[in-house]
């Protein structure tokens, strides 16, 4: 106490809230974050903060928008990195030079859907392997033994592809048109004679003995109709005048919605110039038999004979298969 003033000088003890003892002989105690306050009973409390709370110290230099770390459990030492440092720019973008370690949780639908977590490389290879043996071949994928999937048959059993594989490009041998020319009559009329130069000579081609039969095969008509064309070129520029005798046709089933086609002629197959009905030759109950009526049944020399569908063919029908007469006039 100071004699003149009676006033104390300095505080005789400070301590800390545990009551440690810090120092006996304060003469100034400053207060630059909190606030002091006198307990009434020769005591002062020193608050700074809530519980927890105040300044903390750092290194002298540090990393610009670096993550900051804390050094120790004080919760009051910060600390820079020696390499590799973590930065957030002032929009959020943060950059991570090394690896980020995620926590290790294997898929699960419920608690995936939606999260924003990122899954380890375990989880996601771990998922990838219950999804299949991962060797690649189509016998390794998961679920072939479930009839879910209509582009290709089980793994062990025999099925029908219900969905449409197209190759516009290039289409299928099996979306194709097959045609044969078969000769009729005896041996007389018959002989190796009758060719000259890969055609047939006039004389036999005026032998009302000898019957000619334009066979052709369409398979899938649907899929022919709607990835190849409407029109199929059977003959290519007939070799001398002719007269159809007869058209008869069979699809493989009698179907829902009968098949509408028609049997043409045209000076050409590009563009149709002039272009002839020989027949129409809609299906009643699957099948097409004409053997008198024609439209045009006479197809001069030089013409092309084609086929048109009308109409979309029934999905039903997986076959058409036409034999037409005709003689050479």
């Amino acid at each position: 106490m100071n004699p003149h003033t009676r006033k104390l000088d300095y505080c005789s003890t400070m301590q800390t809230i545990d009551s440690t003892v810090v120092n006996k002989k304060c003469k100034t105690i400053k207060v630059t974050n909190g606030a002091l306050a006198d307990n009434g009973d020769g005591t002062y409390t020193l608050t700074t903060g809530a519980d927890g709370g105040g300044d903390v110290s750092g290194p002298g230099a540090s990393t610009d928008n670096a993550l900051v770390r804390f050094d120790g459990t004080t919760g009051k030492i910060i600390q820079d990195y020696t390499s590799g440092t973590p930065t957030c720019s002032d929009t959020g973008a943060c950059t991570f030079a090394l690896d980020v370690t995620v926590p290790d949780e294997a898929y699960d639908a419920t608690n995936w859907d939606s999260s924003l977590e990122v899954p380890t490389k375990n989880a996601v290879r771990d998922k990838i392997e219950s999804m299949g043996s991962g060797s690649g071949d189509h016998g390794g994928l998961s679920g072939l033994g479930d009839d879910d999937h209509p582009q290709y048959g089980q793994l062990a059993d025999a099925e029908t592809i219900t969905g449409n594989w197209v190759n516009t490009a290039n289409p299928w041998a099996a979306n194709e048109l097959i045609s044969t020319v078969v000769i009729e009559g005896d041996a007389d009329s018959i002989d190796s004679a009758m060719y000259v130069d890969g055609s047939i000579d006039e004389e036999h081609l005026a032998d009302d003995a000898v019957k000619y039969h334009l066979r052709f095969n369409l398979p899938q008509p649907k899929d022919y109709y709607d990835n190849v064309d409407h029109e199929a070129l059977l003959w290519r520029q007939t070799d001398a005048a002719i007269t159809i005798t007869s058209i008869k046709c069979s699809l493989d089933a009698d179907p829902t919605t009968e098949l509408a086609f028609d049997l043409k002629w045209s000076d050409a197959f590009i563009g149709f110039a002039n272009a002839a009905v020989i027949d129409v030759c809609d299906t009643t109950s699957g099948t097409t038999s004409i053997t008198s009526g024609f439209d045009d049944a006479t197809v001069a020399s030089g013409k092309d004979i084609y086929l048109l569908l009308d109409a979309t063919p029934d999905a039903d029908i997986t076959q058409l298969g036409c034999d037409i007469s005709y003689t050479y006039d």
